[in-house]
């Protein structure tokens, strides 16, 4: 059981509040070394002054572990929404698979389905798959890529029927000559339907010149493409463990950004200093 309250008042505004109550019962239960199950029952409200919400969700899981580097997954779960008289149903089933297929190589594919029925009359349907792998070929480097396809449709309601395909990947790696050096680089690619593609790369590192690591400094820049305009970054940071309850943080940025003939850069330093009593 949960409930959260928050309220608010001014001298030129009204008093208003606004609240939630979550209600759930959950189970786990374990059959043998290989196989277990958790399902999930639960009913969530919100009252506004101008607008309740409520919802009933409900999730049963199948898990799997033949071997200690393979395991699967098996879920589903459903969720109907009433706002303001609009109710909304949503079902949906999934599946994650992982295995390691040889120490320092591992890989992971997952797959997600959903169908959702509003009382509007409009219908969604989506499928979604992604597949990651994480190669480390040797304790100091570490590499992972994954990628992801999705397809969604919408029908009914009064608008017109549309279908989006969305498509992404990236690699990262990273890099640890020395226990006091770290080293990452980084690349994205994602596009949508009808929108043009998003290219990100980043790269940076980080550089403890104490030995206990109590002193850490790090630098980092990241640049975003797309067709008609351009965004980069630079940033600094600096962190000191002055003890084992105390920390200071201090960071700079700059931003630039290019596109339609126009450019626009800012700065910022921001700090803060950590005490635990």
């Amino acid at each position: 059981l949960g409930f959260n309250l928050s309220h608010s008042q001014a001298n030129e505004i009204a008093f208003t509040y606004r609240y939630n109550v979550v209600n759930g019962l959950s189970l786990f239960h374990t059959f043998n070394p290989v196989f277990s199950t958790s399902a999930r029952l639960a009913r969530e409200d919100w009252v506004e002054p101008d607008s309740t919400r409520s919802s009933n969700m409900f999730s049963i899981s199948l898990s799997a572990i033949p071997l200690p580097t393979l395991s699967h997954s098996l879920n589903f779960s459903g969720r109907q929404e009433n706002n303001d008289g609009v109710t909304k149903s949503t079902y949906s089933l999934s599946s994650s698979n992982s295995a390691e297929l040889y120490r320092g190589i591992s890989t992971n594919l997952s797959a997600t389905g959903s169908l959702t029925d509003s009382s509007t009359g409009e219908h969604q349907k989506s499928v979604q798959g992604s597949m990651g792998v994480s190669l480390a070929p040797h304790k100091s480097m570490s590499i992972n890529m994954a990628g992801a396809l999705g397809k969604s449709e919408s029908t009914g309601g009064g608008k017109p029927d549309s279908t989006a395909t969305t498509s992404s990947g990236n690699i990262s790696i990273s890099y640890s000559p020395l226990p006091a050096i770290y080293l990452f680089a980084t690349s994205s690619v994602s596009s949508q339907s009808g929108q043009s593609t998003q290219t990100t790369t980043s790269f940076g590192g980080g550089w403890s010149p104490l030995r206990d690591g109590t002193l850490q400094l790090n630098t980092a820049y990241t640049e975003s493409l797309q067709p008609d305009s351009k965004s980069r970054s630079f940033s600094q940071g600096l962190r000191w463990k002055i003890s084992q309850l105390a920390s200071l943080s201090i960071g700079y940025l700059v931003a630039i950004s290019t596109g339609s003939g126009q450019e626009s850069e800012s700065e910022g330093i921001n700090g803060s200093l950590r005490i635990i009593f």
